[in-house]
């Protein structure tokens, strides 16, 4: 968009219907697992992928900066 003199010109709106429907679902995302829904509830499917991350950062550090390198002699 350009004004009458040509200058190039910055417009924008809030489209409220989206900013809504966003606003509804704020804070929800989707958790995919392989326990069936006879095994665990969404609580329980929750709170195993929570706890994941502590099992993540444990695989960090064995494989981490102090891992050592196969040497070919």
């Amino acid at each position: 968009m350009r004004s009458a003199d040509g200058i190039p010109v910055l417009a924008w709106h809030f489209d409220t219907g989206v900013l809504e429907a966003e606003a509804v679902v704020d804070g929800w995302y989707a958790l995919l697992t392989s326990v069936p829904a006879d095994q665990a509830d969404a609580g329980q499917a929750l709170i195993h992928y929570k706890g994941q991350s502590a099992v993540e950062r444990r695989y960090h550090d064995f494989k981490g900066p102090l891992a050592v390198a196969p040497d070919f002699v």
